[in-house]
């Protein structure tokens, strides 16, 4: 308590004050120095006295007030900084997300995709080709024992290129459930791919689905409500799946209806000696023997993009055409390039890859069609796949493991992804392109943990904004960890 008689210098605000002008003055000198002459300063006494007659002047008289007012000025201006900072992050927040709270589970996913396309767009016209087929989803296991086939011995799982007879089956098929990964093969043996189909509809729970990237994205784009003009061989069955006054296609009449098997495992499932630790599924196509193989109806489908304008357009299915003899498969690599590259650059291309057996293969489609696509998406396993073809090393503190989460529990290392798809993405800056004017500038990686969409610096930040905000919203999931990275 101040009592009466006690001067300035022995007041609680005085001694407050010399405190904290002990500190200015030794922090900031030139608070105390009235000019740069030579003349002495002002004492700390007198100093600390001029001080609390300003502090007074502005109606401030007391400790207390004394101690708020010098607070105020070290603490709150940071606070405000802070503050401003915040609501304009939410202001940009409102301004380029306010589109997606007026938008309805029907325009959502084709407003994303249009926002999100370089160069823009203003409708909702998607062309999509060009594998077509029906798939028949059975459990793996379930479907070897109604067929007869038997896990191999331990130790003896093996990746095979192209599946040539049972063995080979059986083997590729337990490397990756081994690993519960997922994966792409060709059976050859037509016989053998016969005969598990018939097994697999002996398996009570199977069921026939619209199969293959193309006729799924179509379908799944018609009911966001977009226009889809759906390129490849397109069957009677799959036709009558697909039906819908906003999807179109090449007649169906007389055309062969491809098959795929999905043998598909749950989690906990055992086979061959091991036990799968997520659930996935490993993809059987008949070859050499699929019109989607041969690419049968490309020509064609990009030929009427003219009178469709589509405002995107998505290349999917290109690993099909692996089984096919090497001079045969790069010919029609190459006929798809000379194709892409009469779209008019304002129409975005989109190449999705999938599992490759053959690196390269994968060197001939980087080759040729990376530089007629703008953008593309794989899962961790093609993007291991990807980074080795393009000349990646394992040299920077993780290997293949961390990238495919067979580490960590089925968890790709983030950090490892996030530098492949950097690396990606500048070699496709940098590298030459042998065809085509484009270059891949945006990679949507995705795995059962989490989706990262990378792009490169230059596009613009509000479209990807719009759609990383978007995602969990259409897709109705919970994203692990929904990602947006950025590279020069």
């Amino acid at each position: 308590m101040r009592r009466h008689g006690d001067d300035e210098a022995t007041s609680p605000s005085h001694r407050r004050l010399r405190a904290i002008g002990k500190h200015l003055t030794t922090a900031t000198p030139r608070l105390t120095t009235a000019n740069t002459s030579s003349s002495p300063s002002p004492s700390e006494d007198e100093f600390l006295k001029k001080l609390l007659e300003s502090i007074r002047r502005v109606g401030v008289s007391d400790g207390r007030g004394v101690g708020f007012a010098c607070a105020s000025q070290i603490s709150l201006l940071p606070f405000v900084i802070y503050t401003a900072i915040a609501v304009c992050c939410s202001l940009i927040f409102h301004i380029f997300t306010s589109p997606l709270r007026r938008a309805n589970n029907d325009s959502l996913l084709p407003y994303v995709w249009l926002q999100a396309c370089p160069g823009g767009s203003s409708g909702n016209r998607v062309a999509i080709g060009w594998n077509c087929n029906l798939d028949l989803i059975v459990n793996g296991p379930e479907t070897f024992k109604q067929v007869g086939l038997e896990a191999p011995a331990l130790g003896a799982a093996k990746d095979h290129d192209f599946l040539k007879n049972k063995t080979d089956l059986m083997e590729t098929f337990q490397f990756y459930f081994d690993q519960s990964a997922a994966a792409e093969r060709s059976l050859l043996e037509a016989s053998l791919a016969s005969k598990i189909v018939e097994g697999a509809t002996k398996v009570p729970e199977h069921t026939f689905f619209t199969g293959g990237n193309a006729a799924l994205m179509a379908s799944r784009l018609v009911m966001e409500g977009c226009e889809v003009s759906l390129g490849g061989p397109v069957g009677p069955r799959l036709a009558a799946m697909l039906e819908s006054p906003k999807l179109r296609h090449a007649p169906s009449k007389g055309v062969k209806e491809d098959v795929h098997i999905i043998l598909e495992y749950s989690p906990g499932e055992e086979w061959g000696g091991s036990k799968a630790s997520r659930g996935n599924r490993f993809i059987l196509n008949e070859g050499t023997n699929e019109g989607i193989s041969r690419f049968d109806g490309m020509e064609a489908h990009l030929g009427s993009l003219s009178s469709f304008s589509p405002d995107l357009l998505i290349v999917t299915g290109i690993n099909i055409a692996e089984s096919q003899p090497t001079d045969f498969r790069t010919k029609r690599i190459m006929d798809i390039a000379t194709s892409l590259r009469q779209v008019p650059e304002s129409t975005p291309i989109h190449l999705e890859l999938a599992s490759f057996a053959e690196d390269s293969f994968l060197k001939d489609v980087v080759a040729h069609l990376f530089g007629c696509a703008d953008s593309t998406g794989l899962n961790e396993q093609e993007l291991a796949d990807l980074y080795e073809s393009m000349g990646g090393s394992y040299t920077h503190g993780f290997d293949r493991d961390d990238a495919t989460g067979q580490r960590v529990k089925n968890v790709p290392s983030v950090a490892a992804v996030s530098f492949m798809l950097a690396f990606v993405l500048n070699t496709c800056k940098t590298g030459a392109r042998e065809n085509g004017s484009r270059k891949i500038a945006r990679i949507h990686f995705h795995c059962l943990a989490y989706h990262i969409v990378a792009e490169d610096k230059a596009l613009s930040l509000k479209k990807w904004l719009v759609a990383i905000f978007a995602c969990p919203r259409f897709s109705r999931l919970n994203l692990t960890f929904p990602g947006l990275f950025f590279f020069e």
